[in-house]
């Protein structure tokens, strides 16, 4: 281009080998842009599949460093639960439940350049990054993402573990730390924390024997003395909800058997049971059961 004898076609052409230079040189970017992209989600999703493997079978004593290699970090490990899973199961289907899991899935990844979110069909997503400051923040932060982006409320319960620690036991008290939302609210994030007197939650409070619940509904004469007892031992926060969603359906079963009841006319009351995220639903859900078991055909 220097040359002062370089004609106007000479130099339309060596403009468009340029412009054809450039063109081939960012196209070959963008492809090598998108492998590495692609390269680095085929690592993250195989990690992804790695973890449900390995909790799915016998192997549950592995730890961060077996999968991850030893990186002298910490890890955040939180479990995401959609609110109002069971009522958008039911009015949208299983299909619509596995697209929102797979909308915040992306969305994690898009977010975190690090980590992995394994999906737990029909319960959750377990999200596992390395810890840097601002835990609360970061957590806080994709939750808002979550609600502005694709329009919904979710529960998160989080741990930061050390990278020794067995990630079985992590995702365990992830969702311990989500099971609050049963008794303290949704839409919240609930930070993992030690048992009362150093116990396992999951244990919780000794098995009901619910032959024993059954002949005291048999000798009270006023059901409401045992139904308050069940309800006070609910309340108490010692149990798993899916726990307590149990024996309020045995508690239903118990008092039908005694009105002479067969188990059909308690059938339907496990669906909405189990459609309470919430201590104060459930509770509402079961009295309302038990007077329509008491007054069936009752307007109130």
């Amino acid at each position: 281009l220097l040359k002062p004898t370089l004609e106007v076609e000479e130099f339309v052409a060596v403009l468009k080998r340029c412009q054809e230079m450039l063109q081939r040189n960012r196209k070959r970017a963008a492809e090598k842009e998108r492998y590495d992209r692609h390269s680095v989600m085929r690592g993250r999703k195989k990690l992804e599949h790695d973890i449900i493997r390995l909790l799915a079978s016998n192997q549950t004593d592995f730890r961060f460093t077996d999968i991850l290699g030893k990186q002298d970090c910490s890890y955040v490990c939180a479990f995401v639960m959609p609110d109002g899973l069971e009522e958008s199961q039911e009015l949208y289907g299983r299909l619509h439940i596995g697209v929102i899991f797979e909308d915040i899935q992306a969305s994690f990844y898009e977010s975190f350049d690090k980590g992995s979110a394994p999906i737990f069909a029909g319960e959750g997503l377990f999200l596992v990054y390395p810890d840097s400051e601002g835990t609360e923040e970061t957590v806080g932060a994709f939750k808002r993402l979550i609600e502005t982006e694709l329009g919904m409320s979710v529960t998160i319960g989080y741990t930061v573990e050390p990278e020794t620690e067995v990630v079985e036991h992590s995702l365990r008290r992830s969702r311990e730390a989500g099971w609050r939302r049963f008794y303290e609210g949704t839409g919240r994030i609930y930070k993992w924390r030690n048992p009362r007197n150093g116990e396992d939650v999951a244990g919780g409070p000794a098995e009901m024997n619910m032959h024993a619940v059954l002949e005291r509904i048999r000798t009270s004469r006023h059901h409401a003395t045992v139904i308050e007892s069940m309800i006070s031992r609910w309340r108490s926060g010692g149990l798993s909800p899916e726990h307590v969603r149990k024996e309020a359906y045995e508690l239903l079963s118990a008092l039908a058997y005694s009105d002479g009841e067969s188990n059909s006319s308690v059938v339907g009351c496990r669906e909405m049971i189990g459609r309470c995220e919430t201590m104060d639903r459930l509770e509402a859900c079961v009295r309302g059961l038990i007077e329509e078991l008491e007054h069936p055909g009752a307007t109130y």
